[in-house]
């Protein structure tokens, strides 16, 4: 089965990336540099994508990172919080909408790679 993973590089993703490899996927990785403050991810990305020889690309929406202010995530000015995540002063963390910019970005990569 071809099947596009959005892939971080962090801890989540990664376990899925292996689950996915060993369940006999054909797995095609996508990143998305969406200007957000912890890039070190996406270079963890690019490293174990070559790492497994899973293809591997990085979108870059940080041309539109202004559009998605409001989140310590993306805007330096913001102090990241810190805590469990239902906690009040978590809600700074959310970048607005971006699980599903990062789903339509997926599916269109899905449907160009002719992916399950």
């Amino acid at each position: 089965m071809k099947s596009v993973l959005v892939y971080s590089g962090g801890l989540d993703s990664t376990v899925l990336l292996y689950h996915l490899l060993a369940a006999g996927h054909e797995v095609h990785a996508l990143s998305v540099n969406y200007g957000q403050r912890h890039r070190c991810e996406l270079e963890r990305a690019a490293e174990i994508c070559t790492r497994v020889k899973v293809p591997h690309q990085t979108a870059d929406l940080s041309p539109v990172q202004s559009l998605l202010a409001g989140s310590s995530l993306t805007s330096p000015e913001i102090e990241v919080a810190e805590g469990h995540y239902t906690e009040e002063n978590m809600k700074t963390t959310v970048v607005p909408n971006r699980n599903m910019i990062l789903l339509s970005l997926a599916t269109g990569h899905g449907l160009s790679i002719g992916a399950d």
